[in-house]
């Protein structure tokens, strides 16, 4: 009897061991952040995209190409290793509109952020780019199909956990019984 025990509590270590790395990665989803959000023509922005676990680099893109480029190289694409789970790079603008920057962090990771760019602080841009649904600062929008198998991944072991859980307290309690005779 005690051996099931023991297998018990081991089969419980092990999903709960294995389900913790999963949970805390869900957690993690790239955010990309503009600092500052609006500049004038020529200024320069700071984008840094940060969640990047075990990504090792990431390909930004300016859209309108001719609307700006990253610094260094004077390019509207960028190629930028991460560092502590983070990329960043500087976008200098060169004309007045928004800047749509993407960031691909993998095949199927892509985040954008728009950077606004005015002619003159506090002015208000014409944008000459179709609007976007991205946000400055905000969370990146996270891919549904992928979020349904993080549920899945994050769910499932949890559920086993807490049933093997339950097998096991009732095990041990009807163990218990049996040597005192109840």
């Amino acid at each position: 009897m005690r051996g099931a025990i023991a297998r018990l509590s081991l089969a419980l270590f092990m999903i709960v061991a294995l389900a913790l790395p999963t949970a805390a990665h869900a957690a993690s989803a790239p955010r990309v952040t503009v600092s500052p959000a609006e500049i004038v023509v020529g200024e320069t922005a700071t984008v840094t995209v940060s969640g990047l676990l075990g990504v090792d680099s990431v390909r930004f893109a300016l859209e309108p190409a001719e609307g700006g480029s990253f610094s260094p190289g004077d390019s509207p694409e960028a190629e930028v290793a991460v560092t502590d789970g983070e990329a960043r790079v500087e976008v200098t603008a060169a004309r007045v509109g928004d800047l749509l920057v993407s960031a691909d962090a993998g095949e199927s990771t892509r985040i954008e952020a728009t950077v606004v760019v005015v002619a003159t602080p506090g002015a208000v841009a014409t944008s000459t780019s179709p609007p976007t649904a991205s946000n400055d600062s905000a969370q990146a929008e996270p891919d549904a199909e992928a979020e349904n198998g993080r549920l899945v991944f994050v769910l499932v072991p949890l559920i086993a956990a807490v049933v093997i859980g339950i097998g096991a307290v009732l095990v041990i309690s009807k163990s218990r019984r049996g040597r005192r005779g109840d």
